[in-house]
């Protein structure tokens, strides 16, 4: 295992770095979709198109889709992160009945226009388009008071994520870990995998499967892949 953990290790940075990159071009696509959105609200109809991007792959995967493929959450990591306060999200916005309320009323909102314009389908590109801006104008504000993610603790769609995808690809952690904590101060979530260490699996479901932690962790403890674990 020693002599692995090296390779790992720089396996992972790596990937990161181009994780990273990816993050930036899908957050100035992002910015670009919502101005572009404003003078052609056909454009509003990526809405709700990442709307099930983001719900169909957590069945399987988790949400692994939330990481770099969710537009404004790359905007929020990306260009949001430099700015950032960084402070950890309060609990209250975390919680189930928080996140309850939340997606009641984006979604009552949200439907109550969809038949209000149906029909109407220039006008309903549009409201998409506001919806879209006025809830990442939340998501901004948030991201800049506590941590750039700030608003993924309670999106809509990333709970219903976090629901579908429970005990999917789990983060999993092997017996080297020496709770040090410097995977807890790069996850955009604010998870605390090592306190995860007796159980051996990580059963957070707000895991975005980023692989941040790994590439942190200087003992090569954190890992998606079964078979290691079970190695080590």
């Amino acid at each position: 295992m020693a002599d692995m953990r090296p390779k790992l290790t720089c396996s992972a940075q790596a990937h990161q770095k181009e994780k990273s990159r990816l993050r930036w071009v899908m957050g100035v696509f992002f910015i670009a979709l919502i101005t572009a959105g404003w003078f052609v609200p056909w454009f509003g109809y990526f809405v709700p198109v990442c709307m099930l991007g983001g719900l169909l792959p957590a069945f399987f995967y988790g949400r692994k889709w939330c990481d770099w493929w969710c537009a404004r959450g790359s905007f929020l990591e990306s260009a949001v992160g430099v700015l950032s306060g960084g402070r950890p999200v309060p609990k209250l916005l975390r919680g189930t009945p928080f996140r309850v309320a939340i997606m009641g009323v984006l979604f009552a909102g949200f439907g109550f226009h969809i038949v209000k314009f149906w029909g109407e389908w220039v006008a309903l590109g549009g409201f998409f388009v506001t919806f879209l801006t006025a809830t990442t104008i939340v998501a901004t504000v948030l991201g800049l008071i506590y941590s750039p993610r700030g608003w993924c603790a309670f999106c809509p769609i990333g709970t219903i994520s976090h629901w579908a995808g429970a005990n999917r690809k789990p983060l999993r952690i092997t017996s080297d870990c020496t709770a040090c904590g410097l995977c807890a101060k790069v996850c955009p979530m604010g998870i605390v995998p090592h306190e995860y260490r007796e159980q051996g699996v990580v059963t957070d479901s707000d895991c975005l499967k980023c692989g941040l932690c790994i590439a942190q962790c200087p003992r090569d403890a954190l890992t998606f892949d079964t078979d290691r674990q079970e190695a080590a």
